[in-house]
């Protein structure tokens, strides 16, 4: 009796693991997914003076994250896009003009292996020029010859 109840545990225990690994971090196999994406295709577009987009893709779904500065210390850091896609593209807003930027990407796949990409770089756009235009002076307002007053 006890060696049949020792058995229907142990069958009981390898069922409830083999759920957990199915459920939380494997693919079906038993196997743990440790193997965080594949970044390429970094690019950035739509620079203007203030904004840029930085577009990446990923060999699986991942989550979307820029980090990034003047510097390698990448002092700012993009909002969180924790939606899993494989094409990837974050904007960012509120640069300096004419700063040159260094970057780098950062994606998370659904087993929490996360990837960051090299270091990148940008420079924004220097300002629009400044348009001015001279407004015209209206007809009565007119300067003449001076005129000498003696008194």
């Amino acid at each position: 009796m006890r060696k049949a109840a020792l058995l229907a545990m142990c069958i009981i225990l390898a069922i409830v693991v083999i759920v957990a690994v199915r459920h939380w971090g494997g693919d079906g196999d038993g196997e743990v997914d440790t193997t965080p994406p594949v970044i390429s295709g970094i690019s950035v577009s739509s620079i203007d003076d203030t904004n840029t987009t930085i577009n990446w893709t990923t060999n699986e779904p991942a989550t979307s994250q820029v980090e990034y500065g003047r510097t390698t210390s990448y002092d700012s850091i993009s909002a969180l896009n924790t939606t899993l896609v494989t094409s990837h593209s974050i904007m960012l807003s509120g640069l300096d003009h004419s700063t040159t930027y260094h970057y780098r990407v950062k994606s998370k796949d659904a087993s929490d292996n996360e990837r960051l990409s090299g270091d990148y770089t940008f420079t924004t756009d220097s300002p629009p020029a400044s348009t001015f235009t001279t407004a015209a002076m209206p007809d009565w307002f007119h300067v003449g010859e001076p005129t000498l007053i003696r008194s």
